[in-house]
């Protein structure tokens, strides 16, 4: 325990004051912000696209099925999970 409070009050306090000095804690947390809200827009992305291509690709399946007159009992994309 000693150790940690050590460690804290002689290195990462006098770092976080210096960056507060020099404006750059703000700038980090919004650094931070900013790559999250763009890594789920990114993943939200892909996602969607993934799921229309799986869609299109069902889709592709139960069209040629029933144009053989063959009976598609496939679960649709959207349904499953």
């Amino acid at each position: 325990m000693f150790t940690a409070m050590w460690i804290r009050q002689r290195f990462l306090e006098p770092l976080k004051d210096r960056q507060r000095a020099e404006g750059r804690v703000e700038g980090i947390a919004e650094g931070r912000v900013e790559g999250l809200a763009e890594g789920r827009a990114e993943g939200l992305a892909e996602g969607r696209a993934e799921m229309i291509t799986e869609i299109k690709e069902w889709d592709r399946r139960r069209r040629d099925a029933e144009a053989r007159g063959e009976t598609f009992c496939e679960t649709h994309p959207y349904l499953r999970n």
